[in-house]
Protein backbone atom coordinates (compact mmCIF):
# COMPACT_ATOMS: atom_id res chain seq x y z
CA UNK A 1 0.00 0.00 0.00
CA UNK A 2 1.47 3.36 -1.02
CA UNK A 3 0.60 6.39 1.05
CA UNK A 4 1.27 9.99 0.09
CA UNK A 5 2.49 12.12 2.98
CA UNK A 6 2.04 15.86 2.52
CA UNK A 7 4.03 16.86 5.62
CA UNK A 8 6.74 14.29 6.37
CA UNK A 9 8.74 14.72 9.58
CA UNK A 10 11.64 17.12 9.28
CA UNK A 11 13.42 16.64 12.60
CA UNK A 12 15.49 13.47 13.07
CA UNK A 13 13.95 12.72 16.49
CA UNK A 14 10.44 13.06 15.10
CA UNK A 15 11.31 10.86 12.11
CA UNK A 16 12.71 8.15 14.41
CA UNK A 17 9.59 8.30 16.55
CA UNK A 18 7.33 7.92 13.52
CA UNK A 19 9.55 5.15 12.13
CA UNK A 20 9.18 3.26 15.41
CA UNK A 21 5.39 3.58 15.29
CA UNK A 22 5.36 2.41 11.68
CA UNK A 23 7.59 -0.54 12.56
CA UNK A 24 5.08 -1.68 15.20
CA UNK A 25 2.31 -1.44 12.62
CA UNK A 26 4.25 -2.94 9.69
CA UNK A 27 7.52 -4.65 10.73
CA UNK A 28 8.24 -5.95 7.21
CA UNK A 29 9.13 -2.42 6.11
CA UNK A 30 12.27 -2.70 8.25
CA UNK A 31 12.79 -6.45 8.57
CA UNK A 32 12.60 -7.05 4.82
CA UNK A 33 13.25 -3.55 3.56
CA UNK A 34 15.36 -0.77 5.07
CA UNK A 35 16.91 -3.11 7.71
CA UNK A 36 17.17 -0.35 10.36
CA UNK A 37 14.85 2.21 11.92
CA UNK A 38 17.44 4.89 11.23
CA UNK A 39 17.41 4.16 7.49
CA UNK A 40 13.61 4.11 7.48
CA UNK A 41 13.55 7.47 9.25
CA UNK A 42 15.92 8.88 6.64
CA UNK A 43 13.68 7.81 3.78
CA UNK A 44 10.67 9.31 5.52
CA UNK A 45 12.30 12.74 5.75
CA UNK A 46 13.24 12.81 2.06
CA UNK A 47 10.15 11.21 0.54
CA UNK A 48 6.49 12.04 0.17
CA UNK A 49 5.47 8.48 -0.70
CA UNK A 50 5.65 5.80 1.98
CA UNK A 51 5.15 2.14 1.14
CA UNK A 52 3.71 -0.46 3.52
CA UNK A 53 3.54 -4.21 2.88
CA UNK A 54 2.96 -7.40 4.77
CA UNK A 55 3.96 -10.95 3.86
Amino acid sequence: MDTRVTKPPVQRAEALSVATEIYHYCPDIVDQGTETLSTLAGTMVTGHWWNFWWD
